[in-house]
């Protein structure tokens, strides 16, 4: 009996637990890119929806209004595309936003739910990825036909390229997409319809 005891407490041998550890590593070593997979696939999704939700208010707004967002004030006599302050649009999508003490959502309906977490320190609705020197991500940006010519011009850069783009959609929101990755991103309210005019 005590034989046996010594025996189960003596613990491992220094063999035993270097194989232990290595067993360990090579565990984490294959599900490392799993996981990171898994978190990037997490963060493209959550932008995609959240274009989607965003794109979806302004629609809303429109709907319920019969004009976009803030064109009954700042953007009233637009005579081109309307490209929005992302904190001032979302302002007016939660129903609290008030210019100069007229409040351009008059019946204050909340068209959009936004977790504060997805806001930056000026009220911005902000994509899924940090930017550089930030832990916030980089604002979503959104523009409206406000013009009503039937298309929307857009510059959308991401790293070192420039894409002008002209969009069939009354309603155009997108985010860049990772900054320290080029192979994510941008994403678009519209999908691929759009034409390319030029690339930089």
């Amino acid at each position: 009996m005590f034989s046996f005891r010594r025996k189960m407490f003596n613990g491992f041998t220094l063999v035993e637990l270097l194989i232990v550890m290595g067993i360990i590593m090579l565990l984490t070593a294959i599900l490392f890119p799993a996981i990171s997979g898994a978190k990037k696939s997490a963060m493209i999704s959550k932008a995609q929806a959240e274009i989607k939700m965003l794109h979806t208010a302004i629609q809303s707004f429109r709907n319920e209004y019969d004009r976009y967002p803030l064109h009954g004030t700042k953007y009233r006599d637009a005579t081109s595309d309307i490209e929005y302050d992302n904190s001032e649009l979302i302002s007016t999508l939660r129903g609290n936003q008030k210019t100069a003490g007229v409040t351009d959502n008059p019946r204050l309906i909340s068209f959009i739910k936004i977790n504060e977490a997805s806001l930056d320190e000026s009220g911005q609705f902000v994509d899924p990825w940090d930017r550089k020197n930030s832990t916030f991500g980089t604002p979503y940006n959104a523009y409206v036909d406000a013009n009503f010519d039937g298309k929307i011009d857009v510059d959308i850069n991401k790293g070192n390229v420039n894409i002008q783009v002209v969009t069939n959609a009354p309603i155009a929101v997108w985010s860049m997409g990772n900054p320290k990755d080029d192979d994510v991103g941008p994403y678009t309210s519209w999908g691929g319809e759009y034409v390319e005019r030029a690339k930089k």
